[in-house]
């Protein structure tokens, strides 16, 4: 056969056979002008010079008709071929000579042997390859499975309608096959075990304050303190006011606090004779808080009751004072000794706690002393006491930061947060403010000159408090995302059914303070949203959490056991 050589965009191309020559022209690759030589010639003409044609047809885009002479008819077989591989149509199948339409078909006819021939070795190869690709990498979905099955039947019935028993026991083993894949796709994963409710524990991590475990609510009654003043020309005004503390008064402003008030009770009683201041002396000297666990008490007793020192109540407050700091030091020292070391600290703290008592006691009478022998003092002590005790007081509840609790004009209040309280509690984290003579006085809760009426103390539920627990990220921990396997044999091949184990995700928090955290299983879109370590947790988020001991798993189900 001839072959060919085109000029085809501006570069020689080939060799082509004539047949490929035809079938260009026919898809209109190349035109009748399009240059051609034949393979080992030079001499370039329109390839319409060298391909002849059975009828005429269009061969330029120039509108000039380029015909050649007819050729013979082509076979009925040969036109029924092109016909039939699609490679001619009606209307350009008489452009063919005979002699190209034989070759057109033979070339296209030997094309299809060889694709029956390839189909033939990849149809009995498909199924050696299918348990090759499942031995190599142990994965076979359940429709793939069954796609395994039809073809080892679609095969074995094409070869031999009547199984061997070879072939039989094999059907059996793919179906058992097929049975087990479905099952072992079905299973589902149990929720890792182990898990603990929050609530409980979170109520029973809790720390609630001290002072902020009730709501209380009462009403004020000021008469006690409008009695005591109606003994001179003293006046209250109805301004009251609740200092809530955030630990307990500190000893010198305490003793502040009960100097005011024991300086009012002096101002506005009457007059004493010496019998009387006499009589005052001599209790509060004698009520010395003797304790026999300490010898240094009875030694101590017996100074200040020598006549000798009976009337120096300065040297007396001097040396009581200094033991009351001794006591002090010595109890704060053994706080954290053994046992019984521990119970003498705890002695010696309430021994000193009883002479500061006494010395306040001392200090009082002196007071009371020298306003009832001083005329001019008692005029101008309650404003001269304010000026600097009572600003001390003012001063220090500022420092403190202390709540600020409004009582109405009738003397209605509610503290939302409070500490326990009664009637009669001797409460040292609230004070209550008025107003005497245009200066502040500071009352103990519980002081006689009050009347607490309508009072009602309800304990906050700990749920309110769990709320404002503020939990922060320590870790994230992520489990699950294992390989699991089981096998079986088909055939002489060992063949491996694969499924992944879910995830679960954790977080590990703790509040700021605290030697240990505590571990919750969260859904991913948690788990996600709380990814900053020291992040805080809400509380209610992790009151629909779940607690783990420590980050777990699904059980694995059987047959599955831990892959590579």
């Amino acid at each position: 056969m001839r072959t060919f050589t085109l000029y085809i965009n501006n570069e020689a191309r080939g060799p082509f056979t004539e047949v490929e020559v035809v079938q260009l022209l026919t898809s209109g690759d190349i035109k009748g002008e399009t240059l051609g030589a034949l393979a080992g010639s030079e001499n370039w003409v329109h390839i319409a010079e060298l391909i002849k044609f059975g009828t005429t047809i269009k061969l330029s885009n120039d509108g000039k008709d380029l015909t050649t002479n007819e050729a013979p008819t082509l076979s009925a077989v040969d036109r029924r071929k092109l016909l039939t591989y699609g490679l001619a149509t009606n209307a350009t199948v008489e452009q063919f000579t005979p002699e190209q339409a034989h070759a057109l078909v033979e070339e296209h006819e030997a094309q299809i042997r060889i694709v029956l021939r390839s189909r033939k070795v990849v149809t009995a190869s498909v199924f050696v390859l299918f348990l090759l690709g499942a031995t190599c990498y142990g994965i076979f979905t359940e429709s793939g499975s069954h796609l395994v099955g039809r073809l080892v039947h679609a095969l074995a019935h094409k070869e031999d309608p009547k199984l061997t028993d070879t072939q039989q026991r094999f059907e059996t083993e793919i179906k058992r096959f097929e049975k087990l894949n479905a099952d072992i796709q079905k299973i589902k994963f149990e929720k890792p075990r182990g898990a603990i409710n929050p609530k409980y524990t979170l109520l029973n991590r809790l720390q609630v304050p001290s002072n902020n475990g009730f709501k209380v609510a009462g009403t004020i009654d000021c008469s006690p303190l409008k009695e005591l003043l109606a003994q001179s020309d003293a006046k209250s005004d109805d301004s009251l006011r609740i200092y809530i503390l955030n630990s307990e008064i500190p000893r010198d402003i305490s003793r502040k606090v009960n100097q005011q008030i024991a300086t009012l009770e002096a101002i506005v009683a009457p007059a004493m004779n010496e019998g009387d201041i006499e009589r005052l002396r001599y209790e509060a000297i004698m009520s010395f808080p003797n304790n026999s666990r300490f010898p240094e008490s009875a030694r101590l007793q017996s100074e200040i009751s020598n006549p000798k020192t009976v009337n120096d109540i300065n040297g007396i407050i001097k040396k009581v004072a200094e033991r009351a700091k001794i006591a002090a030091k010595s109890g704060e020292s053994n706080s954290k000794a053994s046992n019984s070391a521990n119970d003498i600290a705890l002695a010696s703290r309430q021994w000193s706690e009883e002479l500061y008592a006494y010395v306040d006691r001392l200090n009082d009478f002196q007071r009371l002393e020298r306003l009832n022998s001083r005329p001019k003092e008692r005029k101008n002590a309650w404003s001269e006491f304010n000026a600097k005790d009572g600003a001390e007081i003012t001063a220090w509840l500022l420092a403190a930061n202390t709540k600020v609790i409004p009582v109405t004009s009738e003397g209605q209040f509610t503290i939302p947060e409070s500490p326990r309280l009664s009637l009669n509690s001797d409460n040292s984290q609230i004070l209550i403010a008025t107003k005497v003579g245009g200066d502040t006085l500071y009352l103990n809760w519980n002081s006689r000159y009050l009347s607490i009426r309508d009072f009602e103390s309800n304990e906050i539920p700990k749920a309110d408090f769990v709320e404002r627990e503020q939990y922060k990220i320590v870790d994230r921990i992520t489990t699950g995302g294992i390989s699991l396997v089981t096998r079986t044999h088909v055939g002489n091949r060992d063949l491996t059914i694969r499924r992944i184990s879910p995830k679960w995700y954790f977080l590990r928090v703790a509040r700021e303070n605290d030697t240990d955290s505590l571990l919750f299983m969260a859904d991913k879109e948690t788990f996600d949203k709380f990814n900053t370590p020291g992040q805080v947790v809400p509380a209610n988020t992790l009151a629909k959490l779940e607690i783990y001991p420590n980050p777990c798993e699904s059980v694995t189900p059987s047959p599955l056991t831990p892959g590579e």
